[in-house]
């Protein structure tokens, strides 16, 4: 790949296009290799963050069993 790409641009570029046909703007390549590195670099908060949020919408629900 001599054009200046790696072999995981052409992907991530697929990727970008079908996600932006199918929900709109801001899942450009760029924005996705963004928050792959963002990911990549904050995995335990971005965890923690999503549990956090899944706790806050199942706890008003009652549980029966």
């Amino acid at each position: 790949m001599g054009d200046g790409q790696s072999q995981g641009d052409v992907p991530v570029k697929r990727v970008a296009v079908v996600l932006t046909a199918q929900f709109g703007t801001g899942f450009g390549w760029r924005s996705l290799f963004q928050m792959r590195a963002f990911y990549l670099g904050w995995p335990d908060a971005i965890a923690d963050s999503v549990r956090a949020a899944v706790r806050e919408i199942v706890a008003p629900f009652p549980t029966y069993g």
